[in-house]
């Protein structure tokens, strides 16, 4: 009885051990896959803020590219606007030349007509 009892208490000590060792392999996996699980939620958070991010620096750029067109935009127009202003003053140079060329012409004569008489 007592030998049957040992054995017994051997096999349920046994069953105990492999249940314990079970159980410490369960938990093991267990506290492995709650910090797979955190890490992954972690990174899922910090892939949001950089999506947020990248989001809010597309705007602030798309923002500096607007202004910038503005601007090429106005400078373009104010190139014209030199251009325009170029054309005129070169035909108010050419007829100021010529209206010299004129007067150089008469006073030229003039002064040939002032020696003949002299």
């Amino acid at each position: 009885m007592f030998r049957a009892e040992a054995k017994y208490r051997k096999e349920n000590k046994k069953e105990k051990d492999a249940a314990v060792a079970k159980m410490t392999d369960a938990m093991r996996q267990h506290n492995k896959l709650i910090a797979e699980r955190d890490d992954l939620k972690s990174e899922l958070e910090r892939k949001k803020r950089l999506a947020q991010q990248a989001m809010a620096a597309r705007g602030e750029i798309k923002g500096f590219l607007d202004d910038a067109k503005k601007q090429v935009a106005k400078k373009e127009q104010d190139i014209e606007d030199l251009n325009v202003e170029m054309e005129n003053a070169s035909k108010e140079v050419k007829r100021y030349k010529e209206k010299h060329d004129e007067m150089f012409a008469s006073v030229s004569g003039l002064n040939n007509r002032i020696e003949e008489l002299e």
